[in-house]
């Protein structure tokens, strides 16, 4: 679900670029504005399949937690599974952070100079982006829960951190935008 929020976000940035390119008078700016929506589009693309992805570690998790447990070496076997498991289900949403992340700048700069008629449409997106980061730091999270003490691990928690408190900072900063331009209406 994060993934998809995402790819929401994503599109509506794409459509808010689209709209911008394709404005009378503003033939000057069409190649900035299609670049834009070129890499939203991208990234939606690559959220779009994140979403599979997440369904498929998900699954082995599940599966992992199947496997026998009767003797000693199919415990080892079984826990190993289900770390490795676990490992690639954390860091599918931290792929999805990691996009999502990516992806405010583009929206601040459509909110800033994009078709102000469709400039909601950036604050709407941003929105999508923020709580598309912020579920997928939830799910993170909890997956490192069940990972043994690995250095990567609390490199990739305190990075999760550090991206939500940006994501809220700029999905502020754009809302802030929005509101200013629609109030200005």
């Amino acid at each position: 679900v994060s993934a998809l929020c995402g790819a929401l976000g994503t599109a509506l940035g794409a459509m808010v670029a689209n709209l911008s390119a394709n404005k009378k008078t503003w033939e000057e700016h069409t190649e900035w504005f299609s670049r834009l929506a070129e890499q939203l589009q991208e990234n939606k693309s690559i959220l779009l399949k994140l979403i599979d992805k997440d369904t498929m570690a998900f699954n082995e998790v599940m599966q992992s937690f199947g496997l026998s447990k009767n003797t000693e070496k199919e415990k080892i076997k079984r826990k190993k599974a289900i770390e490795e498991a676990t490992l690639n289900a954390m860091f599918i949403p931290y792929e999805t952070m990691k996009l999502c992340i990516g992806c405010f700048d583009i929206m601040q700069q459509l909110a800033e100079k994009g078709n102000p008629n469709s400039v909601s449409d950036a604050g709407v997106g941003a929105m999508c982006l923020r709580t598309a980061l912020l579920g997928a730091a939830m799910n993170v999270k909890i997956n490192a829960q069940n990972i043994s003490d690995r250095e990567d691990v609390k490199k990739i928690l305190k990075e999760t951190e550090s991206m939500e408190k940006i994501a809220e900072e700029k999905e502020n900063k754009i809302r802030e935008l929005v509101t200013n331009k629609i109030q200005g209406c």
